[in-house]
């Protein structure tokens, strides 16, 4: 699906690379390719080119990923697995830190 994104240039039928990310976004969202429209909307947020309109409904977008991603349990993650191993005598003094 990204392939064809990467090999021709925008306007793709009228469509600016914002309005593209953003269809191919909701298109991923609905196949449940979650990671795939992370990045598509993450680039839509860190555009220059993208107007504040395209952003907020990105941003909606976003959090509908992660509400979603809750819901079915895929965000497992504690912060104990995010940081860096500690050494014998900072584990036996460490707070948990698991949520």
């Amino acid at each position: 699906m990204l392939k064809a994104v990467s090999t021709e240039m925008f306007p793709i039928c009228g469509m600016d690379q914002g309005t593209v990310d953003y269809l191919l976004a909701t298109m991923s969202i609905h196949y449940k390719k979650y990671d795939v429209a992370s990045k598509l909307l993450a680039g839509i947020l860190a555009s220059n080119t993208a107007g504040r309109q395209m952003k907020d409904k990105a941003l909606n977008l976003k959090e509908e990923v992660v509400a979603e991603l809750k819901k079915g349990g895929e965000v497992k993650q504690t912060v104990n697995e995010m940081m860096i191993p500690l050494s014998h005598d900072e584990k036996n003094s460490a707070v948990s830190t698991d949520i």
